[in-house]
């Protein structure tokens, strides 16, 4: 899901491949040589079966798409304050010139929770405690401009919080 969630949050236009919306594998390979593999026919039923699990893989492709179409941040904006905290998280601002709407994106690529501490609405992913879990991804909606970033990651909750400034 880190994936789908960075593909709907960089600029450009999200692609998603035949199936992986449901996480459909690709079809056996010795059945089916080469590329013939990947193109099995669609799992209705699994789209059915998911269809009505809020919580399943396809919806949260459909959440991801509405808020991208949802929030002008994350559809057209810039891309800006780049973090990151060794190969455990990175995080980054969307901003859009014209509405000034800003979203932050933080992806927590590790196996421990991150720390982290937020000015904004979690829009999408989940922030318990200030704390994201591991393999987990978060889109906040920003509350207020500056120039610092608002979202802060540091790896244990002993470490201080030090903000990382944007890359050049």
């Amino acid at each position: 899901m880190l994936a789908a969630l960075l593909v709907f949050a960089l600029p450009g236009t999200p692609v998603v491949y035949y199936g992986d919306e449901i996480g459909m594998p690709a079809g056996d390979s010795s059945q089916f040589p080469g590329d013939l593999s990947k193109r099995t026919p669609m799992d209705w039923s699994e789209v059915d079966r998911e269809d009505q699990d809020e919580g399943s893989l396809l919806n949260a492709y459909r959440e991801l798409a509405r808020l991208r179409h949802a929030h002008p941040a994350l559809f057209s904006g810039t891309i800006s304050q780049v973090q990151n905290l060794s190969d455990a998280g990175i995080s980054f601002l969307r901003t859009d010139p014209m509405t000034n709407e800003s979203v932050q994106v933080v992806l927590n690529l590790g196996e421990t929770f991150l720390t982290v501490e937020e000015t904004g609405s979690v829009i999408y992913g989940s922030i318990s405690n200030h704390q994201l879990g591991p393999k987990q991804g978060a889109i906040l909606l920003k509350h207020s401009q500056g120039d610092r970033p608002f979202i802060h990651l540091k790896k244990h909750p002993s470490e201080r919080l030090v903000p990382r400034p944007p890359l050049a």
